[in-house]
């Protein structure tokens, strides 16, 4: 469980609340961990087991859609730089 939760973690420190293609699986992974802990306080362990891991696999796709957002913006702020530098300023 804290493997998860360390992951929704860096999901949130990555700004994935704030994108929007990783929101929908950062709010999946935390709701399916909440689901998780009270699966667990049920002693339904193996649904609390299966559910760990899609929040587990939500968390990681969080975090993937979040880098590759940031990896977009910086590739877009280089090439207007590139652009400026080179004179050949023009819009997407």
């Amino acid at each position: 469980m804290a493997s998860v939760e360390a992951s929704i973690r860096a999901a949130r420190d990555l700004g994935s609340g704030q994108v929007r293609s990783s929101q929908t699986s950062l709010k999946l992974a935390e709701d399916e961990l909440s689901t998780a802990r009270e699966l667990s306080k049920n002693d339904s362990n193996d649904k609390a087991a299966s559910m760990l891991e899609r929040a587990a696999a939500d968390a990681e796709l969080a975090i993937a859609l979040a880098q590759e957002d940031r990896i977009r913006e910086k590739s877009q702020r280089d090439l207007e730089q590139s652009q400026k530098r080179n004179g050949n300023e023009t819009s997407p």
